[in-house]
């Protein structure tokens, strides 16, 4: 059973892009760090190659002069149309987080929804949030924003690629 997030946030966008291009970005959670303004990439564990059910991966993350790394697990896993998964720190325990990515075929092409959903707020969590944002508060408006941020980049790396390869809206 999904644990019930305590807070959440998500954010939607239009790419002119046919969902197959858009999948090929967002459903690889290894490649965030081309249009997250946190993320800077990761790594596969436990012998994983791929995106898929069940799948571990570790993100790098950067924030200012404040690095960390965290522990993900694939929670959903459905080609062209979604990706989920949660967050934990390094040295295990409950997640603290699930990022989330849906895919439907639009006019343009294909519409994103990204949602940040907060799972855990445990002692230890608040007090790093102070280190990286000033305040846990500060630090969930900054992973709210940070939504619509990393949107747009998407948008603007696909819709790029999609004109200089000559490729455009739905297939």
């Amino acid at each position: 059973m999904q644990q019930m997030p305590l807070d959440s946030a998500e954010a939607r966008v239009e790419i002119a892009a046919p969902v197959a291009k858009v999948w090929e970005l967002v459903g690889d959670p290894l490649r965030c760090g081309d249009w997250s303004p946190e993320n800077l990439g990761g790594r596969w564990l436990d012998g994983a190659t791929r995106p898929a059910l069940g799948a571990r991966f570790r993100g790098t993350n950067r924030r200012g002069l404040a690095w960390w790394y965290t522990n993900c697990t694939v929670v959903r896993y459905e080609p062209e149309r979604a990706i989920a998964w949660e967050v934990r720190v390094p040295w295990g325990g409950p997640p603290l987080s699930r990022w989330t990515y849906e895919l439907a075929p639009s006019a343009a092409g294909t519409e994103v929804t990204e949602r940040w959903e907060l799972l855990n707020a445990s002692a230890l969590t608040r007090a790093t949030w102070v280190l990286v944002a000033g305040s846990p508060a500060a630090r969930v408006a900054m992973l709210k924003a940070s939504l619509a941020t990393s949107l747009g980049k998407l948008k603007s790396v696909l819709e790029r690629d999609v004109v200089a390869a000559g490729e455009g809206g739905q297939a």
